[in-house]
């Protein structure tokens, strides 16, 4: 018997979405939902770059979580960066 090969092509909007989703699911209790941010997000919010983001997140100065390959922010995260705690 053969296998069967599945190619499928997903873009970063869809794969975004499926972070927050998989985030929300392994560290929320049922029944309550926190707001989830992409670094696109937290960038145009903030009015910085993607990469700024990034490197901040990298120097500890924002705390995120990845999910997969996608860096994932919570509210109170953004909030926390954002008063400089």
């Amino acid at each position: 018997m053969e296998g069967i090969t599945v190619t499928i092509q997903v873009t970063d909007e869809i794969l975004d979405a499926i972070a927050r989703r998989v985030a929300e699911k392994q560290s929320m209790p049922p029944m309550v939902s926190k707001k989830l941010y992409t670094t696109d997000e937290v960038a145009q919010l903030l009015g910085k770059t993607r990469q700024t983001i990034n490197i901040h997140i990298d120097k500890g100065l924002l705390k995120a979580k990845k999910i997969g390959n996608r860096w994932t922010i919570t509210e109170e995260q953004l909030n926390n960066y954002i008063n400089g705690k």
